[in-house]
C-alpha cells in the first residue's frame, strides 16, 4: 500500500503502535498528538497519531475514522514522555 500511514496508539494494553490510512482530506494536516477514532478489534476506540510512513507492508489497513480536533491535543514533549515512562515501566 503506498498512501501515507499514521502510527497510531490505543488505550489499551496491547503492543502498537498500528497503521492506520491518513483520510484523503486529512493528508498533509494530520499531526503529531491528534486524537482520532478508529476500528480496533471490532470496536471504536480513541487513539493518538505517534508518527507516520509512506507505506505499510500489510495488506489490508484501515482508515481512521474521524480526526476529533482541528489541532493536536498532546504535544511532543507529552509524547516523548508517554515513551519515557513506556519504556521505564514496561507498559504499552
Amino acid at each position: 500500500m503506498n498512501t501515507p500511514i499514521a502510527l497510531i496508539v490505543v488505550g489499551l494494553p496491547v503492543e502498537g503502535p498500528f497503521d492506520y490510512v491518513i483520510p484523503e482530506e486529512w493528508q498533509g494536516r494530520l499531526g503529531l498528538g491528534h486524537r482520532v477514532a478508529v476500528s480496533f478489534a471490532h470496536a471504536k476506540r480513541l487513539g493518538i497519531v505517534v508518527g507516520f510512513k509512506q507505506q505499510s507492508l500489510i495488506k489490508s489497513v484501515k482508515s481512521i475514522t474521524l480526526v476529533l480536533e482541528e489541532f493536536p491535543l498532546v504535544d511532543r514533549h507529552l509524547l516523548e514522555l508517554a515513551r519515557l515512562v513506556s519504556a521505564r515501566y514496561g507498559c504499552s
